[in-house]
């Protein structure tokens, strides 16, 4: 007896997951984009290359680790991750969060992070899998955004400035007994705006 076994749903899948694989990894060159997986029983960590290069590394330039991990976290943002860290790796859902991380040459990045797990049947948690996008472009585009602002509320109220004086010196210029008291709320006012 000859036996015939028909390959093709086989390969259609195969072809089907190397082909999101490969869109997979264009995505995240293009956009910035990495993941790091996390066993919660072992801690063994993945990264993919793009969470080395967001760190300023090349791909196994170090041993994947939440040590490694941690001592990239800006001092100011470290103690909310560990915290972070800590309820996620109780299996805790913890919520999308920004933070900044420091390359080796000192440049500092922001990453947006988002936790998820891989569940066994009855629920428990054994891979954590976080997914780290880079957002320093944005942060930088609302820093100049609001440095904008502030310039621009600055010339608003030296220009108020400038017209307030100017009508002071003019009245000064044109004073009577009943300007006087009128001259001196101005006076104070101006004082309040210089000082602020």
């Amino acid at each position: 007896t000859a036996m015939v076994l028909d390959i093709t749903e086989s390969r259609q899948r195969e072809r089907a997951l190397i082909k999101s694989e490969t869109s997979l990894r264009t995505l995240r060159t293009i956009s910035t984009i990495g993941s790091i997986e996390v066993d919660l029983q072992t801690r063994a960590s993945v990264w993919s290359d793009e969470i080395f290069r967001m760190f300023g590394a090349e791909p196994g330039d170090f041993l994947p680790s939440p040590d490694k991990f941690f001592a990239h976290v800006h001092p100011d943002d470290l103690a909310m991750m560990k915290e972070a860290w800590g309820r996620a790796t109780r299996g805790e859902l913890v919520d999308p969060l920004e933070f900044r991380i420091v390359q080796p040459n000192g440049t500092i990045k922001w990453l947006y992070r988002q936790v998820d797990f891989v569940r066994e049947k009855n629920g428990d948690p054994v891979v954590l899998v976080g997914t780290l996008l880079d957002i320093t472009a944005i942060k930088e585009n609302e820093e100049r955004r609001r440095k904008t602002e502030e310039l621009l509320d600055h010339a608003q109220k030296a220009e108020a400035l400038g017209k307030l004086t100017g009508g002071m010196a003019h009245d000064f210029n044109n004073r009577s007994e009943e300007h006087t008291s009128e001259l001196q709320s101005r006076l104070h006012l101006v004082c309040r705006l210089l000082l602020e």
